[in-house]
């Protein structure tokens, strides 16, 4: 199981920094209405713009590694635990 939560953590942080420097790399940094990126992304101390379907994937990617982060740390203190209570 804990590899399982450790891999995830790990898939989701790729998945966050491609989307992260690609978005950096080919986003226009002046709005754009005609193909929708109206919103404002900061990128390493600038402003990028990128679609609300683009916004959104990258805020979901961020959450979830957050969220798979605390899972790994919830998981490996409970395997921590479980495993030093066999010892005693």
């Amino acid at each position: 199981m804990a590899l399982t939560v450790w891999a995830i953590a790990v898939l989701s942080l790729l998945c966050w920094s491609y989307l992260y420097l690609d978005y950096g790399a080919r986003m226009p940094a002046e709005p754009q209405q005609a193909t929708g990126r109206i919103y404002p992304y900061a990128y390493k101390g600038r402003i990028v713009y990128v679609s609300g379907p683009e916004r959104r994937r990258i805020r979901t990617a961020a959450w979830v590694f957050v969220g798979s982060m605390v899972a790994v740390v919830i998981t490996f203190l409970l395997v921590g635990r479980s495993s030093s209570d066999r010892v005693a």
